[in-house]
């Protein structure tokens, strides 16, 4: 085989409505998953939708082993607040369900681990899920959980959400902010 053979999708995602690098639409949904729904996810579309704000895109968020009701950790809430002007504090989690599933276009996992659980609990819709890596063009990067660190770690893991998330968008929503 040649080289081209063996390179990975240019997106990550199965779904060929979403092959091409920039593949950009108007609307998109997406559902943002991570475990508990505390950290990860509703930082990743926070982010999303300050950066697609005037693309008519948006995001959600979700765990795969959430508890329904929790607020997002304080230090969720602190660094999004301090680093990037975004309030989590009405945020409260929620678990996976099949609804949320469907109704996104896209569901993007913080980890390869949460993409497989996904794949399991969802296997009529494959085609949507990806890593949130895989979606933005970097396959093989799963993000840190920064569940019990410290701020310093909230922090790392919201700068490595920040730098995917306005890849994603870039790549995938119309007349966004994402550049600015």
């Amino acid at each position: 085989m040649n080289q081209k053979q063996n390179e990975p999708k240019t997106t990550g995602l199965p779904d060929e409505r979403l092959q091409q690098p920039d593949h950009k639409r108007e609307g998109l949904a997406l559902l943002f998953v991570c475990t508990g729904n505390t950290c990860r996810s509703p930082m990743a579309a926070a982010l999303f939708n300050r950066y697609a704000t005037d693309s008519g895109c948006r995001a959600l968020s979700a765990g795969v082993a959430a508890s329904d009701g929790f607020p997002a950790s304080e230090q969720a809430v602190e660094v999004m607040r301090l680093q990037y002007g975004l309030d989590l504090a009405a945020h409260q989690s929620r678990a996976v369900t099949a609804g949320m599933v469907a109704q996104a276009d896209l569901v993007l996992a913080m980890t390869e681990a949460h993409k497989q659980l996904l794949l399991r609990l969802f296997p009529q819709q494959k085609e949507k899920v990806a890593t949130l890596a895989e979606a933005a063009g970097q396959s093989g990067q799963d993000v840190s959980d920064p569940f019990s660190g410290g701020y310093q770690q909230y922090a790392r893991t919201a700068a490595e959400l920040d730098v995917l998330v306005r890849k994603l968008v870039e790549r995938f929503c119309v007349n966004t902010a994402a550049g600015e």
